[in-house]
């Protein structure tokens, strides 16, 4: 029961996913007509005005007690803050610079990202089927820029050949 409520769930999620980045693209045509540290500021403010009422709601109601973490804690919370902002600006850049799916199935590079780094920081060994899998997510991610720049490359060539063409009718 629990793994179906589990599964209904990230697939919701998935689906506001799409539609969130599908909307900056489209909303967001180009990069140079928005300031992304503006943009997220204003959604961070949106998210702060919507959802503190609920956590005083959960803390009153006793379903979810909210305490102070010790200094060390909101120490690595606050870090953790920063490299998510950081993230998120680069991602939302890499939206406006490609597409949501090229920005998306970028996002699946975290995996293999993370398993090197449980190699490195953690002594953590990952077995052949791990590491292939992993090969997989890298081959899908070039797969995917390489057929993002071929039709980035053929969608240029038809419009240089449309303007070509409008300039060759009002020459005459």
């Amino acid at each position: 029961h629990g793994s179906l409520l589990g599964d209904a769930l990230a697939l919701l999620s998935a689906f506001m996913y799409g539609c969130y980045v599908t909307l900056i693209k489209y909303k967001i045509q180009d990069e140079s007509s928005v300031n992304m540290f503006l943009f997220f500021a204003l959604l961070g403010l949106i998210n702060v005005v919507c959802l503190w009422p609920f956590l005083f709601i959960l803390h009153y109601t006793h379903y979810e007690q909210f305490q102070w973490p010790p200094p060390n804690i909101l120490g690595l919370l606050t870090l953790n803050g920063l490299i998510s902002v950081a993230s998120d600006y680069f991602w939302a850049q890499s939206i406006l610079y490609t597409s949501p799916v090229v920005a998306t199935v970028g996002l699946s590079m975290m995996m293999p990202v993370a398993m090197i780094a449980d190699e490195v920081f953690r002594g953590e060994k990952h077995s052949v089927l791990y590491w292939s899998g992993s090969m997989f997510v890298m081959c899908g991610f070039i797969l995917v820029n390489l057929d993002f720049k071929k039709q980035h490359q053929t969608d240029a060539i038809l419009v240089q050949d449309d303007n070509a063409n409008d300039s060759e009718k009002e020459t005459h």
